[in-house]
């Protein structure tokens, strides 16, 4: 799929899709399992641990347009 979708959890589970670049993009269809869903190119950057606090136990991901703004953004710690 040539768009962005983030899941709500499904069984403990988060999902991404994320096809921003290259081809055209697809229509985003609402779907009830999806958290967020965006037709744009973008591309998505991922942080393991928090360099603030000097700790690996949390899991950061943005997706970020072509024009540099924040289009989703979610952070997960470790239990």
């Amino acid at each position: 799929d040539h768009n962005y979708v983030r899941s709500k959890p499904i069984n403990g589970v988060i999902y991404v899709i994320t096809g921003g670049g290259g081809a055209g993009l697809y229509e985003v269809v609402p779907v009830s399992w999806a958290e967020v869903a965006r037709a744009a190119y973008h591309f998505c950057f991922v942080r393991i641990g928090d360099p603030e606090e000097g700790t690996t136990d949390s899991l950061e991901m943005f997706a970020v347009d072509r024009e540099g703004r924040v289009i989703d953004r979610i952070k997960l710690r470790k239990e």
